[in-house]
């Protein structure tokens, strides 16, 4: 997730890549599907930031981004 708002950096230097997966909240994210998706993502961010080398996934957690978007402030400050 990144902050629209923030001032630009440097995503090359990134190390560290946590993400979200919005279509397993439609379906159960379960056994080798989800795994095969997490991987593929991995594999897609590695390739086009070589330095990331730790990864989370935020997923499946139903109404994360509704409970981020009305507590976003008081998360930030």
């Amino acid at each position: 997730m990144l902050d629209e708002l923030a001032d630009a950096t440097d995503l090359s230097k990134a190390t560290t890549a946590i993400f979200t997966l919005s279509a397993t909240r439609k379906m159960a994210c379960a056994g080798e599907f989800c795994d095969s998706l997490i991987k593929r993502v991995v594999e897609t961010l590695s390739a086009e930031f070589p330095k990331l080398r730790t990864f989370a996934t935020l997923s499946p957690i139903p109404g994360l981004r509704t409970w981020l978007a009305q507590n976003a402030d008081a998360c930030w400050h």
